[in-house]
């Protein structure tokens, strides 16, 4: 028996840090979630069939043992998220998003369509880096091709592309922020995202984008900055807990503990020590250069800064001090709706705190919520009669 159609409507926002997808059926007003690690890794079937046929598994779900392979080439497998990080994986911050960006949206697509156990159309949005939008028009066409017939799991998925979209980081929210008010002022309206591996910013003026910038000062400049000021730190445990420490740090948080190694008493202190001074001198280093970026890059006559990305909630302290006569919009609001959903309250958060993970949802939530519009709005406008 053939299985039912549905439409789907997803957005996936591509973070170097974490995979994040917003999505829902049309035939239902529940707003789901996934997140996913971001590593993705090439490997060989067999030796991918051999790593699994030897572990032992107590339950696994099928986002955290994710892989794909295109239909052409059945021997090359892609592992994505927690298994390819089990394959040790690493995340690649140098490479392009939009390059691996297919076979983790195809792994996100599987997990819709194996879970939901649907045909699926798909209205789909993608979140890129401003410095990639560019090459959106490879990506699209790619997905398109690609999603009709490949292999997840070992599974065979058909899925059709209604609509494909590529929008930069930070527009999810900005869009949903000003659709409908018309913008008279010659004043700016900036918005900066604040990611795992570079920090955007986009400006508008009377509604239109008129500039963008993208560098590569992200959070991970932070990492670095202390791993180089200290010894034998663990990088994927200090993204974590220095996230979670925030900016100023306590130095009376027990977490501080989660980095320290010695075994001995009277070294640990000295080691915690060392450690916050790291963190402290690494935290003065980067908002050094972020807001050096920001005196070139910001407009002078400003009526409003949007802040997007997770690395933005981390410096919120110093970029509300920064823009301490500048409207600032942070989109609690949004924040809050995700915080209250069931799905999300539902959701297996794994090592995130769910405030930080609400946040870092916003923009894809925010452009699934403009999607949705978008197509609601464009099915209207083909129902009303045209004169003959």
């Amino acid at each position: 028996m053939a299985k039912e159609t549905q439409t789907i409507t997803i957005c996936i926002d591509l973070g170097s840090s974490l995979t994040k997808v917003v999505w829902s059926l049309d035939n239902s007003p529940d707003i789901n979630f996934l997140t996913m690690e971001p590593e993705i890794i090439e490997c060989d079937y067999g030796h991918l069939d051999t790593y699994r046929s030897k572990r032992i598994n107590l339950h696994s779900a099928s986002k955290d043992d994710a892989w794909v392979n295109l239909k052409d080439n059945k021997q090359s497998s892609f592992a994505i998220g927690f298994l390819a990080s089990a394959l040790l994986a690493e995340a690649n911050l140098k490479a392009l998003k939009y390059e691996s960006a297919l076979y983790k949206i195809l792994a996100v697509l599987g997990i819709i369509a194996e879970q939901t156990q649907f045909r699926l159309a798909i209205n789909l949005t993608i979140l890129l880096p401003w410095s990639e939008w560019n090459d959106q028009s490879k990506l699209k066409e790619q997905i398109k091709k690609e999603a009709k017939s490949f292999l997840f799991r070992g599974k065979l998925i058909n899925l059709r592309v209604l609509n494909c979209m590529c929008i930069p980081e930070g527009a999810g929210i900005t869009l949903n922020r000003y659709t409908g008010i018309l913008i008279k002022s010659n004043k700016f309206i900036t918005t900066l995202v604040f990611g795992h591996r570079n920090t955007s910013i986009l400006t508008f003026q009377r509604g239109m984008m008129i500039e963008a910038n993208t560098t590569n000062l992200g959070f991970f400049r932070l990492i670095d900055r202390i791993i180089e000021l200290t010894s034998g730190l663990d990088r994927k445990l200090l993204n974590k807990i220095v996230y979670q420490l925030g900016d100023p740090v306590n130095p009376d948080n027990p977490i501080l503990n989660q980095l320290c190694m010695s075994q001995i008493p009277q070294n640990l202190q000295r080691e915690k020590d060392e450690i916050l001074v790291a963190i402290r001198t690494a935290q003065q280093y980067y908002w050094a250069l972020i807001s050096q970026w920001l005196q070139k890059q910001v407009p002078k006559s400003l009526s409003e800064v949007v802040v997007a990305g997770g690395a933005g909630k981390y410096l919120y302290h110093r970029l509300q001090e920064h823009f301490s006569t500048i409207s600032t919009y942070w989109g609690t609001d949004w924040q809050d709706l995700i915080e209250a959903s069931p799905q999300f309250k539902n959701l297996d958060l794994h090592e995130e705190c769910r405030d930080i993970l609400a946040f870092r949802l916003v923009d894809a939530y925010a452009a699934h919520s403009y999607q949705l519009k978008s197509l609601h709005d464009s099915q209207n406008q083909k129902s009303i009669p045209t004169p003959v």
